[in-house]
């Protein structure tokens, strides 16, 4: 389209806000920012100068172009596909880190299990560090104080990252997967199909939010308009080798 591409990373500790502002806006067409982690306060000088601008993975309470990915049919999804094969006690690995997509998700597993008459135990929803290392740590030590028969027979994990910790965890301590535990992560990362099992995952279009995102931005660099626009970008079960079939097992 003609336009060069900047990326920056911001460090909000070390960059006021208002600084981060005057610079960004420096002589630009517009600006797409990645809100994963961060709050309105965070962004809130940089949103609202006057600037075309494409706010992704987070929804702010004010006029600017949002694109997300659709969290709640994520987890809609994963649910469903779990009942589907059978299972009807489904735990959930959280992170331990409040993140919007994260929050998002787990309250759509829990709409999701309570529409479907499924039992919520809240000793099956395990608070994990969003990292490998991280998740890989706090799974082992949550299965120190349990035995198989106290789990679910299948899990939810926010991501797959956390998913390929728990996983490592639960295969060094002995719980074959997807024998004994079943696992489904979202977002259908690379390793996913490099583990053993392969991980069972709700693909996220990352590729597809990103033409959105720059598509939204030109329209707005080339119109006046002041009407914003949110785009949920549609989520897909991608089913590998890490969930059981208890139907067909039976």
């Amino acid at each position: 389209m003609g336009y060069e591409l900047l990326i920056s990373n911001i460090v909000l500790e070390d960059q006021l806000t208002s600084h981060i502002a005057d610079e960004y806006h420096d002589g630009i067409d517009g600006l797409v920012v990645l809100c994963t982690e961060l709050d309105f306060e965070d962004v809130e000088e940089l949103v609202n100068k006057k600037c075309p601008t494409v706010v992704l993975d987070r929804k702010f309470d004010c006029n600017v172009d949002t694109i997300l990915m659709n969290n709640q049919k994520a987890s809609r999804q994963a649910v469903k596909f779990l009942v589907d094969k059978g299972h009807t006690d489904i735990g959930y690995l959280k992170s331990s880190t409040s993140i919007y997509n994260f929050d998002s998700r787990f309250k759509s597993y829990r709409e999701s299990i309570a529409k479907r008459g499924l039992p919520f135990d809240i000793n099956h929803i395990m608070p994990l560090e969003p990292t490998i290392e991280g998740a890989y740590r706090d799974m082992k030590e949550a299965l120190l104080s349990l035995n198989l028969t106290q789990l679910p027979s299948a899990f939810i994990a926010d991501n797959d990252i956390i998913a390929l910790g728990a996983m490592n965890a639960m295969k060094e301590a002995g719980i074959r997967i997807p024998e004994d535990i079943s696992l489904i992560g979202i977002d259908d990362m690379p390793f996913c199909k490099l583990v053993s099992p392969q991980l069972s995952t709700i693909k996220v279009y990352k590729e597809e939010i990103g033409r959105h995102a720059v598509k939204m931005l030109v329209e707005q660099i080339d119109s006046e308009t002041e009407c914003s626009k949110t785009v949920l970008v549609d989520t897909v079960v991608i089913d590998r080798e890490s969930v059981l079939d208890r139907k067909m097992t039976s």
